[in-house]
């Protein structure tokens, strides 16, 4: 067994998980908001050929970032379910992922509140019709994360001892 996999009971990928889906989204948000405020300024400036080039070739891409924000949501799901199936553990600690999902929960609920706060906010509002799918992850990513927490729950302690599932 590898000596980084040895002591890893599986629980702080979703804590990270859920953080690192804030930071994502957020940074969206905030390099629309720079990108707006970058095209005004170029329409400002006037016909320059290639202020407009720059403009056509970046509008585009914040299409494309809601949809990897969502392909960042599903490959990291599966990643972190493929860990918890890897993961050796003992049905004695159940009980303590139990606790700990109530704890990621009240976590992604913060997370949650707090996205919400900052794109309520009058500067982000447009940003936040632009990346529609982002928000509405963000909008439920408590319920997001009890059905993802479930789920790495079922695949961590159903395992049988035939495959190595449970920790001697």
């Amino acid at each position: 067994m590898n000596r980084k996999m040895k002591g890893k009971k599986g629980h702080a990928e979703l804590f990270v998980l859920v953080a690192l889906l804030f930071i994502v989204a957020l940074s969206f948000i905030v390099a629309n908001k720079v990108h707006v405020g970058f095209q005004e300024g170029v329409t400002e400036m006037g016909d320059q050929p290639e202020a407009v080039k720059v403009m056509e070739n970046t509008s585009g891409v914040y299409k494309i970032l809601d949809y990897l924000f969502l392909m960042f949501l599903v490959f990291s799901l599966i990643a972190v379910l493929i860990s918890a199936y890897f993961i050796k553990t003992t049905p004695l600690f159940f009980i303590l992922s139990i606790i700990v999902l109530v704890v990621l929960i009240i976590i992604s609920a913060a997370y949650s509140n707090a996205f919400e706060l900052i794109i309520g906010d009058d500067q982000f509002i447009d940003q936040a019709s632009t990346f529609s799918i982002t928000s509405y992850i963000m909008q439920y990513l408590p319920y997001f994360m009890f059905f993802l927490a479930l789920i790495f729950l079922v695949v961590l302690y159903a395992k049988s001892r035939e495959s190595g599932g449970f920790a001697v």
